[in-house]
C-alpha cells in the first residue's frame, strides 16, 4: 500500500481530482493489460553505443530532487519516497546526463511490487530475479539508443549482485518499448490480462512462446 507520505505529495502534485481518481483505478475498478519480458543475465551483454555528450552514471540521493521534477514536468508519478528507497537500498538504479541535467533513467528492483499481488502471482518471481521497475527518458532525446544503453548498466550491476534476469513489462500496444527491450536481449513470454471490482478478480495468461494458455485464475485481491 501506499504511505500516508505519498499520498500527500501526489494530492500537492495533482490535486484531490487527482488523487480521486488515482484512487477509483486502484481499489474499486482496475483493468490491467501487459506483455511479460524476461531477460537472461547469464547470456552475453550487449554493448550499445549512446551520443557522445550523454553521460550515464549511478544515481545517487542527491539527485531525487532533480529525478523527481523531471518526472512531474514529463507527466510521469513517482514518489520521491520511492525514488529514495531505490538508491538507497543499492538497487541498480542508473541516470543519463546531457548538458548537467538528468533526461533519464532506469533502475532494477530486487522484489516485485508488493502493490501488485495478481501481477506477483502470474510471473511467479523468485529469489535470483530481478524486476524491471522504471525506466524514462524525457521526449527530447527518446530515439536516441540512450534507454538502451542507461538499461544496460542495470543489467550489468544486476548481475553483479548475483541475480540470473530480470522480469519486466510494457503495455502490448507500445511499440517503441517493445522494439527497444527485444534490442538488448528482452524476450516477450507471456501476455496477462486482469482486472478487479472491489476485491474479486480475475486473470489470464497466454504463452506468447507457443499461443496456447497457461490458465486462469478468479481470486480475492
Amino acid at each position: 500500500m501506499y504511505s500516508i507520505s505519498e499520498i500527500i505529495e501526489y494530492t500537492r502534485e495533482h490535486g484531490l481530482s487527482g488523487l480521486l481518481k488515482a484512487g477509483v483505478t486502484m481499489f474499486i475498478f482496475h483493468r490491467y493489460q501487459q506483455i511479460l519480458l524476461c531477460l537472461s543475465l547469464e547470456d552475453p551483454i550487449p554493448e550499445i553505443q549512446h551520443p557522445p555528450n550523454i553521460a550515464i552514471r549511478k544515481a545517487t540521493l542527491a539527485d531525487v530532487a532533480e529525478l523527481h521534477q523531471c518526472a512531474i514536468r514529463n507527466n510521469w508519478s513517482r514518489s520521491k519516497q520511492q525514488l529514495s528507497k531505490w538508491i538507497a537500498e543499492g538497487y541498480p538504479f542508473f541516470v543519463a546526463v546531457a548538458e548537467d541535467r538528468i533526461i533519464g533513467y532506469a533502475c532494477v528492483s530486487l522484489e516485485v511490487p508488493s502493490r501488485h499481488p495478481i501481477l506477483g502471482k502470474a510471473i511467479h518471481f523468485t529469489d535470483d530475479d530481478a524486476w524491471g521497475a522504471d525506466a524514462f527518458i524525457i521526449p527530447a532525446y527518446r530515439g536516441s539508443m540512450i534507454w538502451p544503453a542507461v538499461a544496460i548498466e542495470t543489467m550489468k550491476c544486476a548481475r553483479a549482485l548475483g541475480y540470473r534476469r530480470i522480469l519486466s513489462t510494457t503495455s502490448p500496444h507500445n511499440s517503441s518499448s517493445r522494439s527497444a527491450h527485444k534490442k538488448i536481449g528482452y524476450e516477450e513470454i507471456t501476455e496477462i490480462s486482469s482486472w478487479r471490482i472491489l476485491f474479486f478478480g480475475r486473470m489470464n495468461v497466454k504463452s506468447l512462446k507457443d499461443g496456447t494458455p497457461d490458465g486462469q485464475d478468479s481470486q480475492r485481491v
